[in-house]
């Protein structure tokens, strides 16, 4: 850079003083360390020039250099240790699987270098070619989560390829799921599903502030973590929005929680959300979704656009969170309607509710109130994971990857480029030069694990994705219900029938024992078919409903 030294000169105001450094010291002090040598210490002619050689500035050129030349694969001279970082399957030990979905596991695991347990979601490449938007969800999700750091989203801490899988580095949260825990415990208390949806709101609105649509909220989606706090997970159908007015027009997510104008194709928004949240609520007050049908999804549709909802057995402040979450109007839908000069809209709105009236928002996003059924959850204890996971064996090729004859390699895909993330704090282990010339130098591009290609080669077609199959829901806490029972002592046949016809009725489960009573009527028609009627008192018979099956379908 070129300075005519005439132009500092006329520029300064005062007497000019032979010594250059007294015109105008606070000007001197504020110039940078680097500048100071380039002022002159005596007042020289006004056709003087300079050379101001920035050593700062020709670092930094150095560096934009360096970071071309990695870009192009170019060799460097410094070591590889120090510029570039990498993780690869061998960094884990694995423990167990933990779920499942259509195009892989989900894998508890031990980081080799810190010892903390943590959770990795394995998919399959080859499963997700077989349709480009399988491989854009995967791509979405993988940048999203890059983004997006919030106390009731779950983390993700690296992500990266080998030639056969992609791999997220996530929290494991020993909680477990929602659904599995409202399973157990039939339906929450209004005070326990206010603190669960309070932090479901919290975690939405983040999201919908960073311009991401969830599209898939529901029970299984919610998990819990070691300290009882929700964190939402599982970002496989969300996508990316820009500005209010902007509409979705794809038709996804779980059938049960999918809003009405997705359903009639009329476009949706972030107000799509906020009905999945309110059916989340609606099942955490009755148990069950607010649309349910047997008959198909027709006509499951069919009843999310045009039925009537029936309010669950609930005080009136949750009457009103349901009415506005499920408000069919998505332009009226508590959460997202706009305010007035009279009354605020959004989700401000929706914090404003009775229903949240005792919560602290500002303490409850800094996780300074105690969750309600909290218990100490220690990372290997596995009793909130499904039974059918945990005895599902661990995948043979990347059990492979973990062994020590396994040596990474950096793999170079197209359809995959710019997959692998390693967020700052993840702990790198320290790896020597011969592992970072084996890793970068040996460079491998996309294939198919030895079993797949063994089992399908000459030819044979691959095998379709298999339908996710619904699951079904814990069975419930099941308590002794009494019932008073006439019954003769003679005829003992007549008290074995009753008995038989009551294990045959639905009764709905609650947390409190319900005694009937009124079972004289039923009693004196068994027994109207025997001649001989005798008058005893009324005698009490306990009946105790057989278990059910504990299995969980997937």
């Amino acid at each position: 850079m070129i300075v005519d030294a005439s132009e500092l000169v006329d520029d300064l105001p005062g007497h000019v003083d032979e010594n250059f450094t007294s015109i105008n010291k606070p000007l001197l002090n504020s110039c940078p360390p680097s500048l100071e040598p380039c002022i002159p210490p005596k007042h020289t002619k006004c056709d003087a020039s300079i050379s101001l050689q920035d050593d700062d500035f020709k670092a930094f050129s150095r560096s934009v250099q360096d970071e071309q030349i990695i870009r192009n694969g170019e060799e460097r001279k410094e070591d590889l240790s120090q510029e570039l970082k990498f993780v690869t399957p061998k960094d884990f030990d694995l423990l167990t699987v933990i779920g499942m979905g259509s195009f892989g596991k989900v894998l508890q695991v031990r980081h080799r270098h810190s010892r903390k347990i943590l959770a990795m979601k394995v998919i399959s490449k080859r499963l997700l070619k077989r349709k480009t938007s399988y491989v854009q969800n995967v791509q979405l999700e993988r940048d999203i989560l890059t983004k997006i750091r919030h106390p009731f989203v779950v983390p993700m801490y690296c992500s990266f390829q080998t030639k056969e899988k992609l791999f997220l580095i996530m929290q494991f949260c020993s909680g477990g799921e929602l659904f599995l825990k409202l399973g157990r415990e039939g339906v929450f208390l209004e005070k326990e599903a206010a603190f669960f949806l309070a932090e479901a709101i919290l975690a939405l609105e983040h999201l919908h502030g960073k311009g991401v649509l969830h599209r898939d909220l529901k029970p299984e989606n919610i998990l819990l973590g070691g300290d009882g706090h929700l964190m939402l997970t599982d970002f496989g159908l969300a996508t990316k929005f820009e500005g209010e007015g902007e509409r979705q027009s794809t038709i996804c997510g779980t059938g049960e929680y999918m809003a009405p104008e997705m359903l009639a194709r009329k476009g949706y928004g972030k107000a799509a959300d906020y009905w999945s949240l309110g059916c989340v609520a609606y099942e955490m007050l009755s148990g069950y979704p607010p649309f349910h049908s047997k008959k198909g999804s027709k006509d499951l549709f069919r009843k999310i656009i045009n039925e009537r909802i029936k309010m669950p057995t609930a005080t009136a402040a949750a009457h009103i969170l349901l009415k506005g979450l499920l408000n069919r109007d998505s332009q009226k839908r508590l959460g997202t309607k706009k305010g007035t000069m009279f009354q605020v809209g959004g989700v401000a709105e929706l914090k404003q509710i009775d229903f949240f009236r005792d919560l602290d928002w500002g303490k409850l996003e800094l996780k300074e109130i105690e969750p309600p059924m909290y218990t100490m959850q220690d990372d290997l204890d596995l009793k909130n994971v499904h039974k059918e996971f945990l005895e599902m064996p661990l995948p043979r090729s990347v059990t492979e990857m973990g062994t020590d004859g396994y040596k990474p390699r950096r793999c170079q895909s197209d359809t995959f480029r710019g997959f692998s993330f390693v967020c700052d704090d993840f702990v790198i282990p320290d790896r020597s030069n011969e592992e970072n010339e084996c890793y970068w130098n040996n460079v491998e591009s996309d294939g198919e694990s030895l079993s797949c290609a063994s089992h399908f080669s000459g030819g044979q077609a691959l095998p379709s994705i298999p339908a996710a199959e619904k699951k079904k829901r814990p069975p419930r806490k099941k308590k002794k219900k009494v019932l008073e029972v006439n019954a003769t002592e003679k005829e003992s046949g007549d008290t074995a029938q009753i008995a038989e016809t009551l294990a045959k009725l639905e009764i709905s489960t609650t947390h409190e024992e319900k005694v009937v009573d009124n079972f004289a009527a039923n009693s004196s028609n068994l027994n109207s078919s025997s001649a001989k009627q005798e008058t005893v008192e009324p005698k009490k018979v306990t009946i105790i409903e057989p278990k059910k099956n504990s299995g969980i379908e997937q």
